[in-house]
């Protein structure tokens, strides 16, 4: 099993409108992600400065959700969002994620011998 533990998702402006990930197996929406454009002079809000917010996992402590926890065959989906009245070239939507072996429980997973 992995946990995720951050999942990023990648379009272009001006066109992008959102992002959603789905674990496809339960419906589950695991992740959205909506554009931001930055207000004022601070970092990462700077004036016209557009940035997309990741997902992040991990524990209470920190102030983050849980973990959701995936099988190595989990079946996920990626639905964007578009504009189609904003023309844009080669329009497309990915997703980076990070993730770690085990459920959260002491496993683990998979070592090497």
């Amino acid at each position: 099993k992995v946990r995720l533990i951050m999942a990023g998702g990648h379009c272009h402006s001006p066109a992008c409108l959102s992002l959603q990930l789905r674990d496809r197996d339960t419906g589950e929406l695991l992740c959205e992600v909506t554009p931001r454009r930055g207000k004022s002079d601070a970092a990462w809000d700077e004036a016209g400065y557009l940035w997309l917010p990741p997902c992040q996992w991990g524990s209470a402590e920190e102030g983050l959700r849980p973990p959701p926890v995936l099988g190595l065959d989990a079946n996920l989906t990626a639905i964007k969002v578009a504009n189609a009245t904003e023309y844009h070239f080669g329009v497309m939507g990915i997703w980076q994620m990070r993730g770690a072996y085990g459920d959260g429980d002491g496993d683990v997973g998979p070592r090497a011998a």
